[in-house]
């Protein structure tokens, strides 16, 4: 929690690359620290799975060291550290964190339940889809930084009451996401063989499992829409909305259609993956048709 809020931080003062220097740091030390741990290496004693655990928490309890150092270094004048939150800005910060942590639990209930679906189809399918979920984040890392991006010229023109030059804002930076996204989607379908022959050692399994990326690279346009308009909305305040039309999305769409195309109907792999896009198009078109709305301006304008 307090990485989070201190990348927030920084993130809307535009300053990704501390981010990025800190991420960076936090993720060479785990690795170093765990595999010296894991393997019992330079003297130390092989502690497993415990060793994983204590590699990862030294990680994060660094990174909060290093966020706290740049803080008093560079955030000055501000009473950091020296007074307590008062009460209308606790109200306020939990009036914006709680529909997004609302969120976030949905999402990962829904995907929780999504893959015992899936594991009703097999084993065999549980691990294929398991691999093109974890390909799929990586895949859409680039269009989540653009969102961090939108959020932060959003908010900026917010701060100074620019309404329309934040719409602005979130719409070119859409384009320049599907641009990206439509580009790497092109590069996972022209190399998914190779790329699933990497974690997939069974020729039957890559056969399930191609299908499955080509639908994906296909549709990330899709979620670049998603990923870029929903760190936007965020950045406007309007979390409940983005935890509305999120907890739609998985709970409403995603989680009822995979019951549907694969217990139920027994359509197979590549139907209940169909549901994912089916899930990520309803999170796009919600974005698009909020974006282009005025709820989210309505509060501002009061100000």
């Amino acid at each position: 929690g307090m990485i989070y809020a201190m990348e927030g931080y920084w993130f809307a003062q535009g300053l990704m690359r501390r981010v990025m220097i800190t991420t960076l740091t936090m993720h060479l030390f785990n690795a170093a620290l765990s595999y010296t741990l894991i393997f019992g290496k330079f003297g130390f004693p092989e502690l497993g799975v415990l060793g994983a655990g204590i590699g990862t928490a030294a990680g994060l309890w660094l990174g909060i060291f290093i966020y706290f150092c740049l803080l008093k270094l560079f955030v000055k004048g501000t009473g950091l550290f020296r007074k307590l939150v008062s009460a209308a800005t606790a109200r306020q910060i939990f009036g914006l964190a709680l529909p997004a942590s609302t969120l976030e639990l949905l999402v990962a209930t829904g995907w929780t339940t999504y893959l015992s679906i899936v594991g009703r189809l097999g084993t065999d399918s549980l691990a294929v889809v398991s691999v093109v979920l974890q390909l799929t984040v990586v895949v859409l890392l680039p269009a989540h930084g653009f969102g961090i991006a939108g959020g932060s010229l959003v908010a900026w023109a917010l701060g100074r009451r620019e309404i329309a030059d934040a719409r602005r804002w979130g719409w070119q930076v859409c384009l320049l996401a599907v641009a990206l996204g439509t580009l790497l989607g092109g590069l996972l379908a022209l190399f998914a063989q190779p790329v699933l022959a990497f974690f997939l050692h069974d020729a039957s399994l890559i056969g399930l499992a191609v299908p499955l990326l080509y639908i994906t690279a296909v549709t990330m346009t899709f979620d670049a829409w998603g990923s870029v308009l929903h760190h936007t909305l965020q950045a406007a305040g309007s979390s409940g909305l983005v935890t509305l039309i999120g907890g739609i999305g998985i709970w409403l769409v995603c989680v009822p259609a995979s019951y549907l195309a694969g217990p139920v109907l027994g359509l197979g792999l590549t139907a209940v993956w169909g549901t994912v896009v089916l899930y990520r198009i309803t999170l796009a078109a919600g974005y698009v048709l909020a974006w282009r709305g005025d709820g989210w301006t309505r509060k501002l304008q009061s100000l």
